[in-house]
């Protein structure tokens, strides 16, 4: 697309972990719980996983890694009450409800948008 150099593609086989920044993560966690009821914002358990979003931190940008709900309620109480989980957003088979997903994540981030905006 004319532009200057070829992209650096490099291949790894992990990253860093993510850091969340305290002080901003309980903003948005007030601000998203603000707009989406206190009963629909829930932390989540620490993970070992390593996603790409952890650059951001390390290039010295404050942040804060958010995931919003997108398995259907039905499902995901089969889930807990099987043991099976159900398929992860990296799975072929990961299929979010896509409405209510789309508006929680558009209210989510807007009130928190709005509240940085300040």
């Amino acid at each position: 697309m004319d532009a200057p150099k070829e992209p650096l593609i490099e291949t790894k086989s992990s990253t860093d972990a993510v850091y969340n920044d305290p002080e901003l993560t309980q903003r948005a966690v007030a601000a998203a719980r603000a707009a989406l009821g206190a009963e629909n914002v829930v932390e989540m358990p620490a993970q070992m996983g390593s996603e790409d979003f952890s650059q951001f931190g390390l290039a010295g940008v404050h942040g804060v890694l958010l995931h919003i709900g997108a398995v259907d309620a039905a499902k995901l109480e089969e889930s807990r009450k099987t043991g099976v989980p159900v398929p992860g957003v990296h799975s072929a088979l990961w299929a979010p409800v896509r409405e209510p997903t789309i508006k929680a994540a558009i209210d989510a981030e807007t009130a928190i948008l709005m509240d940085l905006l300040k």
